[in-house]
């Protein structure tokens, strides 16, 4: 098969593979916002049933689909995590619905959990009354790249963003959820 990225998103059972990753995502959300964490004895079974459920529907094709899917969707998360505090488990979390929709669906929800993160970051702003703090860190990143790039300026001279302490996290789950319910929604509509 020369589509083998076309796998998990072009096959009878795609229904299945939504609802699996809306009720994991959705427990994910429910345990971040209770907890702050998302744990690994969610994702890691989640990326196993995932890649299983690739070789069911798909063999060497749908596998090969599954990994690509997990590695795309996942990466974005891992560069927050290492650069900006986020969490290793919204990362794993990424990694198992990649693993259950493939490069197209796993592209899709990214895509989607950034509109929804950024919606989400937004509105706390305003329900938690930080602008002043949002601003002060974004004036620490702007000022930073600026002096990182011109090499002039800048009182935070070697650093691009603030401490992670000094930031305002908020469950990310959440957002992660939000995004895969539009994304599934959107594959609704595609496929009907």
């Amino acid at each position: 098969m020369n589509d083998w990225w076309l796998t998990l998103w072009d096959h009878a059972w795609w229904p299945l593979q939504w609802l699996a990753v809306l009720a994991f995502t959705v427990i994910a959300a429910t345990t971040d916002c209770r907890t702050r964490r998302i744990p690994n004895l969610l994702t890691g079974p989640a990326i196993l049933a995932g890649l299983g459920w690739s070789v069911i529907v798909g063999g060497y094709a749908g596998l090969a689909d599954s990994l690509a899917g997990a590695a795309l969707a996942m990466l974005p998360f891992v560069l927050l995590f290492v650069f900006a505090g986020g969490g290793a488990g919204d990362a794993k979390l990424m990694a198992a619905i990649g693993a259950w929709v493939g490069v197209i669906g796993g592209l899709i929800t990214v895509a989607a959990v950034m509109i929804a993160g950024g919606l989400l970051a937004i509105a706390l702003i305003i329900i938690r009354h930080n602008l002043r703090d949002v601003a002060a860190n974004l004036h620490w990143i702007f000022d930073s790249l600026r002096s990182a790039v011109f090499g002039q300026g800048g009182s935070h001279r070697g650093y691009l963003l603030p401490a992670v302490d000094s930031l305002h996290t908020m469950p990310y789950g959440l957002a992660i959820f939000a995004g895969t319910l539009f994304a599934s929604g959107g594959a609704w509509l595609w496929h009907v």
